[in-house]
């Protein structure tokens, strides 16, 4: 009965992700030797079912790879995530989910609809990443309503209020505020969209500090929207309590990380060296209203901290949602970057931003994929290259070299594994700021990471297909022609040394010819003479604000690289 209402594929992916969130918080009694990810079999399982039905896709296709879609970017599959997404949104315009005109004549047929549409929006606004190119909604929201409240939608009760369009309800979030939580992150998904979209493009007419600019507006709403948050939503004890018990208590964290998240998305604009398009606004803006900005920033990037500070009493269930990873990455390294530029870099500063990073780390490991940790190694590795290691290489252009590069060395000794991990190399490539022609993306980023994932795989193919090549058995010619020079050949050997050269001259530098060779210098002496005083360079206390704000300059393609670009599959 079961199986025929909801389909074999559904089932599956339901069981999957069941066993991926199970074994999150039940470690302790598993003790498999296998890489693959728990659920891994039932989820191949379910997409092979779901892609056998989408020459006639239903509404059960389209719940079923919206699932499968949310496993692969839990799991770190985000190239399969990526194309799955494209079929979810093709599905549900063919169905026409997102038309305002559908009224489905069944309740619980029309609200299920819905739901799956909103899932939709929000995986767009997640994987999208404020990219263009990537997004199939921009600064407009589907015009059909919310979700009802799931007290009505488990019970099968009609909605008797009037049901207002979300794209209505999102031009003043007041109209939020006795909605339920589902419809809360709705919204936030949407300002997400706006807010990554906004600081790739350049303020318009309108200054930046001007109460009409995009910028300030934005703020201005979402203040409005947490000051009006639902008394149930807040987090307090009495509140984290009821949260467990009707296991809403990751959908309250995600939301609570959601909205720092985004306003430190767009005020890190302001911070030296995160070189989105939208900081050169700042540069012709007021003194004060720069530096309200890096307030505002940091007091956001902190925020975090203290709120995976506090969920981590409550272990990975706090920590459900993807994005939870996200802010904690983004957090690390507003909170690093703002430290050593706009701080005074004291003692006490750098002890305040190490307390918090520490807790952001944490989180990041307990929530280490099956597969290699990107946010993790892009952190940890940081610390074992010397401020100077930037300047050697390419490799280091991401998040490797920045807590090493401004001088917090000290939290490597706390996380042994870590330390070992990066110790053995991972082919970081990430950056904090991203160049153009990667939309400022971070090396974290869902499509970035499938883009790694598919260029890793054409290199294995390439490395497979030459090794292919080598093992072909070599066809049997007829042996050559051989020539003897004669007395009569005018070329002869003089002729022949004439076109070659003389014998005791190689130009590859390898010949037996004199002359002084390629001088080779001792590795430890090179990095002396070239870094002169380099042993001085773990003292951070020795670089003025200035030095750290021309060095974050220097690191803008790291900065604004979001980090998720950072394992190199052939070597994980």
């Amino acid at each position: 009965m079961v199986l025929e209402k909801y389909g074999e594929a559904l089932l599956y992916v339901i069981c999957a992700l069941g066993a991926k969130i199970y074994l999150q918080d039940n470690t302790q009694q598993f003790h498999s030797l296998s890489d693959a990810a728990p659920g891994s079999l039932w989820v191949e399982q379910a997409r092979e079912v779901a892609l056998r039905e989408i020459p006639r896709p239903s509404l059960r296709t389209l719940m079923s790879m919206v699932l499968i879609c949310e496993y692969c970017l839990r799991t770190g599959d985000n190239a399969l995530a990526f194309v799955l997404w494209g079929i979810c949104y093709q599905i549900l315009r063919l169905l026409g989910l997102d038309s305002p005109s559908r009224m489905a004549l069944d309740l619980t047929q029309r609200e299920a609809e819905r739901r799956v549409l909103w899932s939709c929006f929000i995986l767009d606004s997640l994987i999208g990443s404020g990219v263009d190119e990537n997004l199939h909604w921009h600064d407009e929201a589907p015009g059909v309503p919310l979700p009802c409240p799931d007290h009505m939608f488990v019970s099968q009760i009609a909605f008797t209020g009037h049901e207002v369009p979300a794209a209505v309800l999102f031009i003043s979030p007041t109209g939020l505020r006795q909605l339920e939580i589902r419809s809360h992150v709705i919204y936030l998904a949407f300002v997400r969209t706006k807010v990554l979209r906004l600081i790739r493009h350049k303020e318009g007419q309108t200054d930046i500090w001007s109460p009409e600019s995009s910028f300030l507006k934005i703020i201005e709403e979402l203040e409005i929207w947490y000051d009006g948050l639902p008394e149930q939503f807040n987090l307090t004890d009495l509140n984290l309590y009821v949260q467990t018990e009707t296991n809403i208590i990751g959908a309250v964290f995600m939301l609570h990380l959601f909205y720092h998240s985004i306003v430190a998305d767009l005020t890190r604009v302001a911070l030296s060296g995160f070189d989105f398009p939208l900081s050169s606004a700042l540069r012709t803006a007021p003194n004060s209203f720069r530096k309200q900005c890096q307030q505002r920033c940091r007091f956001h990037a902190d925020q975090v901290s203290h709120l995976i500070q506090k969920g981590m009493i409550h272990g990975t269930r706090a920590f459900d949602d993807f994005h939870c990873a996200v802010a904690a990455f983004e957090s690390a390294k507003i909170q690093i970057v703002h430290t050593s530029t706009v701080t005074s870099n004291s003692a006490e500063e750098r002890k305040r931003t190490m307390d918090n990073v520490r807790f952001n780390i944490k989180l990041l490991n307990m929530l280490k994929r099956d597969r290699s940790n990107p946010f993790v190694s892009a952190i940890i590795s940081l610390h074992v290259l010397r401020f100077s290691d930037y300047q050697l290489t390419n490799n280091q252009q991401s998040l490797v070299p920045l807590l090493a590069r401004f001088g917090f060395h000290e939290l490597l000794a706390e996380f042994p594994s870590f330390s070992r991990q990066a110790q053995h190399g991972n082919g970081d490539t990430g950056e904090v700021t991203g160049p153009p022609e990667a939309s400022y993306l971070s090396n974290a980023a869902a499509f970035r990471l499938a883009q790694a994932a598919i260029r890793t795989e054409d290199r294995r193919q390439e490395v497979s297909t030459l090794s292919a090549v080598e093992d072909v058995p070599q066809p049997v010619f007829p042996p050559p022609v051989t020539y003897e020079a004669s007395q009569w050949d005018v070329r002869g050997l003089e002729g022949r040394r004439d076109q070659f050269g003389h014998t005791g001259h190689s130009t590859t530098g390898y010949g037996t010819g004199t002359g002084t060779g390629p001088q080779y210098l001792d590795h430890n002496d090179s990095a002396t003479a070239t870094f002169p005083g380099i042993d001085s360079l773990d003292d951070p206390s020795i670089f003025s604000a200035e030095d750290y704000i021309q060095l974050a300059g220097e690191m803008s393609n790291y900065l604004t690289w979001d980090g998720l670009e950072t394992l190199d599959p052939i070597q994980s």
